[in-house]
């Protein structure tokens, strides 16, 4: 199975993240599939969890050569603060995690800086989860 370069950059982007994070703390992708009793028995036992999901071409370039002038991915930090663990929070891992990625490129697939986007509260006004969305942006050849 050949791998896309897409791929390859969110294999790279995980394993960006799993050197900041606590020995313990998961880190989950989409492209496993259904990862949502995962995710839930990661809150439900150790009380924080992070989700790595696919990059999605945003913007394609005119140019002679493929590539893609915005690729988006998002990294989900969630943590339920009644079962909480770890010394970590939400707020700790969002902290680590953007100082991790910022300024930081894909060298060998040719991606450019990455960009930190507004992180986004995604938590849900009726639950103990704390749910960060940091968005990063950067451009990819292919």
């Amino acid at each position: 199975m050949s791998t896309s370069k897409l791929y390859r950059f969110q294999e790279w982007l995980e394993a960006r993240i799993s050197e900041v994070l606590p020995e313990g703390v998961p880190i989950f992708c989409r492209r496993k599939g259904n990862i949502d009793s995962d995710v839930e028995n990661a809150l439900a036992t150790l009380g924080i969890a992070v989700v790595v999901k696919p990059p999605l071409p945003l913007e394609w370039s005119d140019s002679y050569l493929l590539s893609c002038g915005k690729v988006e991915s998002e990294i989900h930090i969630l943590e339920n603060v009644l079962l909480q663990e770890t010394q970590e929070t939400a707020y700790s891992l969002l902290e680590k995690i953007a100082a991790a990625l910022y300024q930081a490129r894909c060298d060998e697939l040719a991606a450019s800086i990455l960009k930190l986007e507004s992180v986004r509260d995604d938590s849900p006004s009726d639950e103990t989860v704390i749910h960060f969305v940091l968005p990063i942006t950067n451009s990819l050849n292919f």
